[in-house]
């Protein structure tokens, strides 16, 4: 940080146990310079101290403050105006304050240091008495914020509302609580360790503070109320982390969690898995395993690839947790379906249950991890695989953007192979009792470009007709003689293109508009493709003519490769070199058919490396 806390540092260096350094925020009034106090303690043996929850900011930013060596002489030291800021706000008047704060605690310059006070971090904030989250200066907008959520917690009459109608607007109100949840603190990733561990959490913006109890409170009020959309993260997870604990496997957990903080930001990419391991830990100490071990997680981890990585040199298969997908449906709820693809499992479940797929497969060892030297000499790893080709990518769509009103279903509509991909399948007049419900909750009644836009899996068929019709409305497109007869949906006029964005087209919580919604979140960020065999599928957005997909044996979705070059693997069988581009849906492969295929020798199993 500066030479002087350098010095600190050198002259009080921690032991390698359960040591480490409190500040005391000497006393002051406002306008007074901050005066700092470095202590070493132990977490077994410390004073009662608070610990600070708050965001960096600009660690270029820096102000002086005075800090007091051991024989009371003061020096000055910079710190970042974030952290002068959360002090300045923590300060007493008149008696000392014992914080732990960690940009001041930890010897940022230190990585033996850092890895060890990593460790402790956890029983760091559970130790404390409370933590101190500190969202930043306040504003009238903020100052409103929370007030209002105070009233939620604890009402001023009976209705329960009180204040929050009667000191402004409702839509004031609404406003000003959905920015304060848009503060940078709210997506800092060690908030979840943060605020888990903490035995009580205080949360102050500018002269206002609210025990964090009033936020839990405000997220149950929400479920009703629907003020904010989809709140941080950090909230929901301190509210309800069960669903990362109960009937779910440690992998399966890491990998959930990975995916639900890839909004939440990190300074170091690391952090993105460290902040979160001891989360998981806590449920579940006796399955803690070495992370360069781990292989848990299984082929499907390659899904969780979006856009490229922001990392130099890292492999095109690993997932950067730091990147995020630029699309609107990344911001939803995820769009579970019925059924859970099983593209690469040979051996397909024979167990149904209301409709839903009981499969736990046991991860199949078909892939390894090998070191390679990179064309630029540096250490790599690449991944070895066995796959099924389902062919190359001939034709590709437009791209489906739903953030900027497009969805393409026209275009699409064009590059299928032929008319007969648009075609809908009439029931049969002579068809089965049992069989009538098939085709009444199901896609066999549907074209199979409408099967590839629902990801063949719909409740109900009409309505995913209706759906598509609806978008075509939108788009101005025209539609056939049989398209749109049924408008479960309206009507759509010229002008609504222009006041009406596309994700709010089916807004409504039915049934009907549920399985609409999933259509627009299944197919952004995707693109048609249309394959060298025929087939047809959605496409990650990078995707592009010229690109090989593949059925990877023991992942549950095809993938898209890009090819480099072909060699000799380790067993002396030549292997193609690959490049990963993303996940794909492809019809007709996605519950392992491809596998009778390989039975019957029409198609064979490759060896592929991927760099």
């Amino acid at each position: 940080m500066n030479n002087h806390l350098q010095n600190l540092y050198a002259k009080n260096a921690l032991d390698k146990d359960d040591s480490f350094r409190l500040v005391s925020l000497q006393p002051g009034c406002h306008n007074t310079p901050l005066t700092l106090r470095l202590l070493n303690t132990k977490l077994g043996e410390a004073q009662p101290y608070e610990a600070v929850s708050y965001v960096w900011g600009d660690v270029k930013d820096l102000v002086p403050v005075n800090v007091q060596g051991d024989i009371d002489m003061l020096t000055q030291a910079l710190i970042s105006q974030n952290c002068h800021a959360a002090l300045s706000s923590f300060r007493y008047s008149d008696s000392p304050r014992l914080l732990w704060i960690e940009s001041i605690c930890i010897d940022q310059d230190s990585a033996i240091e850092k890895n060890h006070q990593l460790s402790l971090m956890a029983r760091i904030y559970k130790n404390a008495s409370q933590v101190l989250v500190y969202l930043g200066p306040g504003t009238p907008d903020s100052d409103a914020a929370m007030r209002c959520i105070h009233e939620i917690d604890e009402p001023s009459n009976d209705d329960g509302y009180g204040a929050v109608e009667s000191s402004a607007t409702i839509q004031e109100n609404q406003s000003a609580v959905s920015n304060l949840f848009k503060r940078p603190w709210f997506f800092r990733v060690w908030v979840l360790q943060e605020i888990t561990f903490a035995q009580k959490a205080t949360v102050i913006c500018g002269d206002n503070q609210l025990n964090w109890e009033s936020f839990k409170t405000f997220f149950h009020w929400n479920v009703n109320a629907g003020w904010v959309q989809r709140l941080p993260f950090s909230v929901t997870y301190s509210v309800s982390p069960t669903p990362y604990v109960l009937h779910v496997t440690y992998g399966e957990r890491l990998l959930r969690i990975l995916e639900d903080t890839r909004t939440c930001g990190a300074t170091d990419p690391r952090d993105k898995l460290y902040a979160i391991l001891p989360l998981l830990d806590r449920h579940h100490e006796e399955m803690k395993v070495e992370l360069e071990e781990y292989k848990e997680l299984g082929l499907d981890i390659l899904s969780y690839v979006v856009k490229e990585s922001a990392i130099p040199g890292l492999p095109t298969w690993v997932p950067d947790w730091s990147v995020i997908s630029p699309y609107w449906a990344a911001t939803q709820k995820h769009a579970a379906g019925r059924y859970k693809p099983l593209a690469g499992f040979e051996n397909r479940p024979t167990q149904y249950i209301w409709g839903w797929k009981m499969l736990h497969p046991h991860l199949i060892d078909t892939w390894t991890i090998s070191g390679y030297t990179s064309v630029n000499d540096q250490s790599s790893r690449q991944l070895h695989v066995q796959a099924v080709s389902l062919g190359k990518i001939e034709r590709i769509g437009d791209l489906c953007d739903i953030g900027k009103n497009c969805f393409p279903v026209g275009q699409w509509e064009k590059i299928v192979p032929d008319e007969s991909y648009l075609e809908h399948s009439k029931i049969p007049d002579d068809i089965a009792d049992e069989e009538f419900h098939k085709w009444h909750s199901s896609t066999l009644s549907l074209s199979k470009f409408l099967r590839t836009l629902t990801l063949d899996d719909v409740v109900y068929p009409e309505v995913a007709k209706a759906a598509v019709s609806h978008i075509k409305r939108y788009n101005g497109e025209a539609l056939k003689d049989d398209e749109g007869k049924w408008m479960c949906f309206g009507e759509l006029n010229e002008k609504d293109k222009e006041r009406i964005p596309l994700m709010d087209i089916f807004q409504g919580t039915g049934s009907f508009e549920k399985q609409a919604m999933r259509i627009l979140k299944r197919c952004d960020g995707k693109r048609l493709c249309v394959l060298s065999n025929g087939r047809i599928g959605l496409a990650d957005d990078r995707a592009q003519v010229g690109d090989e997909v593949f059925v990877v044996q023991g992942a549950s979705v095809p993938f898209i490769f890009r090819r480099m070059t072909s060699n000799r693997g380790r067993d002396g069988a030549s292997e193609q070199v690959f490049t990963l581009v993303g996940g794909a849906f492809v019809l007709g492969v996605m519950n392992g058919e491809i596998w009778d295929l390989v039975q019957t020798g029409e198609v064979q199993r490759e060896n592929l490396t991927v760099r």
